[in-house]
């Protein structure tokens, strides 16, 4: 038997993040990289917490009254942001500047979706380390 302190994500691999490129239809490859992390990083746990507190809020605000849909689109544009760790763009690699560029480009959303849900990108098994 093993102890349950041997398995622990963040030092496993769910902390890690990796390199993709960035590709846009009929040119491919553009030049341009971002760095994603894990579904399992902290950081996207965290931000996907705080959309469901923001989320249950607004429902308790609005008092059973069905709740924008905008509202919690952009909740979720957010909290899925978050995947992104950085990029090779000029502009910051904040939230609000992740989800416009993901919401223009629904293809590098489908990778990073695929990707960052792949454990075996950031998930090495004990004698590949």
């Amino acid at each position: 038997m093993a102890s349950f302190k041997k398995y622990k994500i963040a030092e496993a691999g769910g902390e890690v993040t990796i390199s993709i490129p960035v590709v846009f239809p009929g040119v491919d490859a553009t030049g341009e990289t971002i760095n994603i992390r894990s579904i399992y990083s902290q950081a996207f746990r965290d931000a996907q917490a705080a959309m469901s507190r923001q989320i249950q809020t607004l429902r308790i605000a609005n008092k059973g009254s069905p709740l924008d849909e905008d509202t919690i689109a952009e909740l979720e544009e957010n909290a899925f942001a978050s995947l992104v760790e950085s990029w090779t763009f000029d502009e910051p690699c904040v939230a609000a500047n992740v989800a416009d560029f993901l919401r223009d480009n629904p293809q590098m959303k489908d990778i990073i979706s695929v990707r960052s849900a792949k454990d075996s990108l950031f998930f090495k098994k004990e004698e590949q380390k």
